[in-house]
């Protein structure tokens, strides 16, 4: 036998009551990491594009360094006058006059 159990309006009311407070609070705590997500995705956006162009001006770098060095390989002249001026060595009809600097008179001398 099955009795039926009347429930009062009450009832049904503060379930509406306890739903709604539930939900506000899962709306509330999703919207939260949302924004969270949405500031870390800016920040990296951020990182990201400091890193790219950390590579570009790398990438510029090596080229440079690169080109440097092929002229360093295929031209004779340019080496020489490198090692000349680089490592103060000089041909055998050549002397080397170092003169101090005037703006830095503690300048370190090559011997």
């Amino acid at each position: 036998m099955t009795v039926l159990i009347q429930k009062s309006p009450h009832f049904y009311r503060w379930l509406f009551y306890i739903i709604s407070a539930v939900s506000i609070i899962l709306i509330s705590l999703v919207a939260a990491l949302l924004m969270q997500i949405s500031r870390e995705k800016r920040a990296h956006e951020i990182q990201l594009n400091a890193l790219v162009l950390e590579l570009a001006v790398t990438i510029t770098q090596m080229k440079e360094k690169q080109e440097y060095l092929d002229r360093l390989v295929r031209d004779d002249e340019f080496r020489n006058r490198v090692i000349r001026e680089k490592m103060g060595h000089a041909r055998p009809d050549e002397i080397i006059y170092i003169f101090q600097d005037k703006k830095n008179p503690d300048a370190k001398k090559r011997n």
